[in-house]
């Protein structure tokens, strides 16, 4: 038996395919514009954002960190024997900054070719005795020759890194106008008084900049004062303001 489709049936499945995928086009257009501005939009609010991070009002008087030198010379004129009570002073002192505040390693340099490069040579063994009682492990003692051509009594140069806070000098409040406060926005010395102090206070300038990591704590000690807390052993204060000492 012979099946007769009608002319137009083919024409019109043809037709309804035809649309849909039009219309699937249609919707992927959309979608991928809309994709698209989404993610424009939001890598915008990511750049503001980012911004806003990177500069704040709070950001005006951040301590400005810069790394300098630390020098000290100890002189080895020919002849001489070991270091005086005064360099070994010197030394003892420069030995403790360097544990409080030094980067890196200490290093002492020795005159070659001068006059007296044989003494120096023999004087710098003493400066790094010196340097070890005076806290500075061995291992980060370094030692090396400088250049010192026709210098006659050329002195042992110890140096060390370190870090310093440069001061922040802030504009007196009888430069501001108080009374222009009607957009509620800071003026413009807001944390120059707080980051100035700091700056000037810190112990150790290279801690602003987070480049030491906090040594290991001791658990036992902590446990310790937790036990004397619970048995009563911990003095209470008498709240005496002349006397502030202990009951």
């Amino acid at each position: 038996m012979i099946q007769v489709v009608a002319p137009n049936a083919s024409i019109a499945r043809t037709g309804k395919a035809a649309a849909m995928a039009l219309a699937l086009s249609a919707l992927m257009l959309l979608g991928a514009c809309g994709g698209g501005h989404a993610a424009k939009e939001e890598a915008t609010v990511d750049f503001v954002e980012q911004a806003h991070l990177k500069r704040t009002v709070l950001d005006a008087y951040i301590p400005e960190v810069v790394p300098v030198e630390a020098r000290m010379a100890v002189s080895a004129p020919s002849g001489a024997v070991g270091l005086n009570v005064q360099e070994a002073a010197e030394l003892k002192a420069f030995a403790q900054e360097y544990v409080r505040l030094g980067r890196g390693n200490i290093v002492v340099s020795v005159p070659a070719n001068a006059s007296n490069s044989q003494t120096a040579g023999q004087v710098a063994q003493d400066v790094q005795r010196a340097l070890f009682l005076g806290g500075v492990d061995f291992s980060k003692i370094s030692s090396g020759p400088y250049q010192a051509q026709g210098q006659s009594n050329a002195p042992i140069l110890i140096t060390f890194g370190r870090y310093e806070a440069k001061p922040i000098v802030c504009e007196p409040w009888t430069s501001f106008d108080p009374r222009k406060t009607a957009n509620n926005t800071p003026v413009d010395r807001f944390t120059c008084a707080q980051n100035a102090n700091l700056a000037a206070m810190v112990a150790d300038p290279g801690d602003l900049l987070g480049d030491r990591k906090d040594g290991p704590r001791d658990a036992a000690r902590i446990q310790t004062g937790i036990d004397l807390h619970r048995k009563g052993g911990v003095p209470t204060v008498s709240g005496s303001v002349a006397a502030g000492g202990g009951k």
